[in-house]
């Protein structure tokens, strides 16, 4: 679910393990939070371009894991809408 544009974490159900599960893609838990704890040391690291490119690189795989195309979450504020 995308939140003032950043890609905000949602737990994994089965719903999610389904459509994994019916488009063959693999996921590891223990990868996953490999990629988390790298993203956190980076953004500890002091600020170079070298160090810029590898966490745009970790965030660009948290994101393509996070990311479910068959899921759209639509919120009205309003009750009439």
């Amino acid at each position: 679910m995308m939140k003032n544009g950043y890609l905000v974490r949602e737990g994994d159900s089965e719903l999610f393990r389904a459509i994994r599960r019916m488009k063959g893609i693999k996921f590891s838990q223990d990868e996953f939070n490999k990629l988390l704890v790298e993203e956190k040391k980076l953004k500890k690291k002091r600020n170079s371009e070298e160090n810029r490119l590898k966490l745009l690189d970790v965030r660009s795989k948290i994101n393509d894991i996070l990311f479910v195309p068959e899921i759209l979450v639509i919120k009205f504020s309003n009750i009439s809408h």
